[in-house]
């Protein structure tokens, strides 16, 4: 029995929605103040590196044929690797207030 995944995207939506991620509610003053464990540490570090590089991505992803081919698929990357790099923003002036 074959089965079909719905897998409709609505760009435009996603489009519209996307955008920086909105710091301006944190009280940067008052992250020293709570304490993150060793290991709560090492994975703010990582997911640092993980928003950030996703920039090095995009080169490899756009050569792909679903790149080529897909007309929704190269607006969906260049608004993934914004939002990314303003997350990789995000955790750097955590760390940096930490």
């Amino acid at each position: 029995m074959e089965r079909h995944v719905d897998i409709s995207f609505d760009i435009d939506r996603f489009m519209e929605g996307s955008g920086r991620v909105d710091l301006s509610d944190i009280v940067w003053e008052d992250v020293p103040k709570h304490r993150l464990t060793p290991e709560a540490l090492r994975t703010v570090k990582y997911f640092h590196q993980t928003e950030s590089f996703t920039f090095y991505y995009l080169k490899g992803l756009m050569a792909t044929r679903a790149a080529q081919q897909e007309p929704e698929f190269a607006p969906f990357l260049c608004a993934w690797a914004y939002e990314e790099e303003f997350h990789g923003r995000a955790f750097l002036k955590f760390m940096e207030a930490y």
